[in-house]
């Protein structure tokens, strides 16, 4: 990668800290207050908009009002999704719907959100979780705060988590 890529940097682990403490793991690499655009790699989004839904993410992204902007779309645009959703969304507002309870949203892998704002995180998790935590543990801090919101994606989208929804995507893509 560093052949040729130069300007990809790599943080690596040398023991599973899972979504939250990779993050933080990396810290070094950010400016604490610039929102980052995370983007989960196990999840497939329509190509046609995928680009641009990151780009209305980073400039809608307001720090002042919100912790973690969430990228979500409605559970029937996704292929061979089964589960119960996540959250309600009303004006941007993010609700999470915990123990399978229907939600109409699911969020599918992009999230903007600052250094500075998961450094909250890793102290207030620390005690409990030590330095492996999940980004989850800090969508539920944004929530508590009421610091939680959303951003609406409408093209189909896939959860690449099982060998099953991997060849539902195949077959949609043929």
């Amino acid at each position: 990668v560093e052949t040729h890529y130069p300007n990809v940097i790599i943080s690596r682990e040398y023991e599973p800290l899972e979504t939250g403490g990779g993050f933080i793991h990396a810290l070094r690499h950010f400016t604490p207050d610039a929102p980052v655009l995370v983007v989960s790699s196990d999840t497939y989004l329509e190509s046609s908009s995928v680009d641009q839904l990151g780009v209305d993410m980073l400039e809608s992204f307001n720090p002042k009002i919100e912790d973690m902007l969430l990228a979500v779309s409605a559970k029937e645009n996704g292929i061979a999704f089964t589960g119960a959703g996540d959250y309600d969304l009303t004006d941007r507002h993010l609700d999470y719907r915990p123990n399978g309870v229907s939600a109409p949203y699911v969020f599918i892998g992009h999230r903007v959100v600052t250094p500075s704002f998961m450094q909250t995180c890793a102290e207030k998790l620390q005690p409990t979780k030590g330095v492996c935590f999940s980004f989850k543990d800090c969508f539920d801090i944004a929530e508590a705060n009421h610091r939680l919101t959303g951003c609406r994606f409408n093209g189909t989208w896939c959860d690449l988590s099982t060998i099953d929804t991997l060849n539902a995507l195949q077959e949609y893509l043929q």
